[in-house]
């Protein structure tokens, strides 16, 4: 599978943990990923991701892709908010 794609999957979960449910409006500033090995199509990871704290209007988050004994890859991001509607 391509590093984007994996990318991707980092990134979407990178986002609830802290703006769920709470009205936040937020765009990512920066990311950084770690891929750990090659993933192949059709096979099962999960994906998490956890809040990391604040600091005025960033954000900071973590996430992985984990198999049933490793963690495959890994991010940290950092998110700006943004005024809402």
């Amino acid at each position: 599978m391509r590093p984007e794609i994996l990318g991707a999957a980092l990134d979407c979960v990178g986002y609830p943990p802290f703006a769920q449910g709470t009205g936040v409006i937020a765009l990512l500033g920066t990311m950084e990923a770690r891929i750990g090995r090659e993933v192949r199509a059709g096979e099962r990871l999960v994906a998490v991701g956890w809040p990391l704290g604040s600091s005025g209007r960033k954000l900071f988050s973590a996430s992985a892709l984990l198999s049933a004994d490793e963690v495959v890859a890994s991010a940290r991001a950092t998110w700006i908010t943004v005024p809402g509607p």
